[in-house]
């Protein structure tokens, strides 16, 4: 699909009914995939869908839309992704070499993983900072009250 633009998307329904995902998708469970065909062209092809499950090597398909004309440039396609995992959305225009989109299900990293570090470290980092600065000397205390009295 050299030069032309699609735009990918991934609803879950049932969980985030408003949210769109592109790699990640946060539950596995039923999905709704959808490939908008910006070009006027590519409305004129035909397209094959397969969604394959690519965790543990072997490629398994969980969902395949046989080749199919879309004028209206909306490819929507409604599948189950029952496991997390990792998954591959195969899009192939007819005549044309696939195009492969990721996916990760229930692959995210949490916000607490990458927070909990970071609030137990920084009272070390302050302590570590504080102890670095030398105490004040007899010498700082004289040049101090000595700029009071200018």
């Amino acid at each position: 699909m050299r030069g032309w633009s699609v735009h990918f998307t991934v609803y879950e329904p049932q969980f985030n009914p408003g949210d769109e995902y592109c790699v990640d998708v946060p539950k596995a469970g039923p999905v709704i995939v959808v490939f908008d065909l910006v070009d006027q062209e590519l409305r004129k092809t035909a397209f094959e869908l397969e969604i394959v499950s690519t965790t543990g090597g072997a490629q398994e398909t969980v969902h395949h839309v046989a080749p199919k004309v879309y004028s209206t440039g909306v490819i929507n396609a409604e599948a189950t992704i029952a496991s997390p995992g990792r998954y591959a959305v195969i899009l192939t225009p007819q005549g044309q070499p696939p195009v492969v989109f990721p996916l990760r299900v229930e692959m995210a990293t949490p916000l607490w993983v990458w927070l909990v570090p970071l609030v137990l470290a920084a009272p070390l980092l302050y302590y570590w900072s504080q102890r670095r600065t030398p105490p004040p000397t007899a010498a700082t205390d004289a040049r101090r009250n000595l700029a009071l009295v200018k």
